[in-house]
């Protein structure tokens, strides 16, 4: 079982993140500036303080079946962070 884990509340807007999704990794970020990426209980969660942190690693890690669900979530939701989907936006 893999997961994204971001415990800094401060880094800025993360590839890292971007990338775990786009692998179908979902990830457990801070609220802050990484949480507009992550939708919680969708594509992993977003943490407004440790206890909310560590509570999701343990959620995730002790119930296999929220993690294959989030997988595809998250596989689907960089969909949207693709160059193409951008341009599409864009133009």
């Amino acid at each position: 079982m893999d997961l994204l884990l971001s415990p800094s509340p401060v880094e800025g807007d993360s590839a890292a993140v971007q990338q775990a999704m786009a692998s179908g990794v979902p990830a457990i970020v801070w609220d802050g500036p990484l949480g507009h990426l992550v939708k919680t209980n969708v594509t992993g969660y977003v943490a407004k303080n440790n206890r909310e942190f560590l509570g999701a690693v343990h959620e995730i890690a002790s119930s296999p079946n929220k993690h294959e669900p989030m997988r595809q979530a998250a596989r689907e939701a960089a969909d949207a962070f693709s160059w193409d989907r951008v341009f599409e936006r864009l133009y």
